[in-house]
């Protein structure tokens, strides 16, 4: 077994794995084989791989986090409308490998935090499934009657640093029960154990029971994780602020008819930390941003989880290698400590974390 953190970790990267762009796994054959679904969107994972064992030829802690400096050029290896990949598509399929390319780009970003952060009490989740509703509930605006959850691409989640959490968890608490599903083609049936779709009823009990318990100690953070800048800026940008306002001023946002947390157990001021972080690749050039006074940059310079890209660090815009130690310190410690801990904790990459598979 494992404890609750990199139980949700594994999860959260196998699920990657069924991501049809990522993987090119549509459906399963008989005889065991993938399906790739649209010949101009490949899966992507094979070509990403190469990249990052080239840029990774040890596989030490430092190569790792610098990966944050390169996610771009690695997306890049992918991307069927770059310079060294040209080819020609419809209308039709250009909307759909925009919409390829964002899920792409959450999923690497979810990928490297997650490698990044193995071995800490920090999880990184793209499904919003499998976050803990009593967390949903804090974040959740209710616009007089209309509700939403702030664009919410991935969640952050810091755990506290308590026997609950960063011990195994117990193994009552896994539903054993067997689940018949056919084989799409009509083959034989199987067995499927419960924990192997989801997270157990059992497990979702005990999470939101002891994070109610330990409510104050939980620290949260909303990533907004987009393919171009220009025209997501001001996103983030107004979550942040709704959020900060209803944090410090929650009055202010009452002659609003505005209500954060209207079915939470906890307010989100009760939380350690929050924060809103941007994450862009960017599909634009990266010259056009090489302005500090540029607006999409000046819109973000306060954003209270930071303004990341995946590429090297420049004024107003930090690469995604820095998102940790901003807004994860508690739990990864310094620069200097986190690239220390990752070091050990990738002694294990070909057996507790094969999952990552690199």
């Amino acid at each position: 077994m494992v404890n609750i953190i990199e139980f949700l970790r594994k999860k959260t990267i196998e699920d990657l794995w069924k991501l049809s762009s990522l993987h090119g796994i549509t459906s399963d054959t008989p005889d065991g084989g993938r399906v790739v679904k649209n010949e101009w969107v490949p899966p992507a994972w094979p070509t990403w791989k190469q990249k990052i064992c080239d840029l990774c030829p040890d596989t030490n802690s430092q190569q790792i986090l610098d990966l944050g400096d390169n996610l771009r050029n690695i997306m890049d290896t992918t991307n069927p409308n770059s310079t060294t990949n040209p080819i020609q598509i419809n209308i039709s399929e250009m909307q759909s490998m925009k919409s390829a390319s964002g899920a792409l780009w959450e999923s690497l970003v979810t990928w490297y935090c997650n490698l990044c952060l193995i071995g800490t009490r920090t999880v990184i989740i793209k499904k919003t499934s499998m976050v803990p509703e009593i967390l949903i509930d804090t974040i959740e605006i209710d616009y007089d009657g209309d509700t939403s959850t702030a664009e919410a691409d991935l969640w952050a989640i810091t755990f506290p640093n308590n026997e609950e959490f960063i011990d195994d968890i117990p193994e009552s608490f896994v539903d054993k029960y067997k689940i018949t599903k056919k084989h799409p083609d009509g083959g034989a049936t199987q067995n499927i154990n419960q924990k192997t779709l989801g997270l157990s009823i059992s497990i979702k009990k005990w999470l939101a029971k002891i994070i109610d318990e330990n409510f104050s100690d939980f620290e949260l953070g909303i990533i907004s994780c987009k393919t171009p800048w220009n025209d997501f800026a001001v996103i983030p940008e107004h979550w942040d602020l709704v959020y900060d306002i209803s944090i410090n001023y929650p009055d202010a946002l009452k002659s609003k008819k505005i209500t954060i947390g209207i079915n939470a157990e906890h307010p989100l001021s009760e939380l350690k930390k929050f924060f809103y972080g941007f994450v862009t690749l960017p599909s634009q050039e990266p010259q056009k941003f090489s302005n500090p006074k540029t607006l999409p940059i000046l819109r973000l310079k306060q954003l209270s989880g930071g303004n990341y890209w995946g590429l090297p660090t420049q004024t107003g815009v930090n690469s995604v290698k820095d998102i940790f130690t901003k807004n994860f310190s508690s739990s990864v410690g310094s620069k200097l400590e986190h690239q220390t801990l990752l070091q050990a904790e990738l002694s294990k990459l070909n057996t507790v974390y094969d999952y990552f598979k690199l």
